[in-house]
């Protein structure tokens, strides 16, 4: 069974890469990875970039919340959702 894991995200360099290594290192397989971020401007998207087995988006939004929102119209996994803050 698919899970999709949202990582909401802005200006979390320092904080992302630790966050998608948690995830990639589990060893349940079919894990679904998005991250939604509002517009870093910090390094954030240069370390999302390396990361090719994410899905990730970043542009402005209004705050946490509406981009979880956001994290859950993408995920291809629509009952088995968790977020991670």
């Amino acid at each position: 069974m698919l899970v999709s894991i949202i990582t909401p995200s802005f200006n979390q360099a320092g904080f992302i890469k630790d966050a998608i290594l948690s995830l990639k290192d589990q060893d349940y397989p079919e894990i679904e990875h998005i991250v939604i971020d509002g517009g870093s401007t910090n390094g954030t998207i240069e370390i999302l970039k390396k990361y090719l087995h994410l899905t990730w988006i970043s542009e402005p939004d209004n705050g946490q919340v509406k981009a979880i929102n956001k994290d859950l119209k993408m995920a291809r996994e629509k009952g088995n959702c968790l977020t991670q803050y």
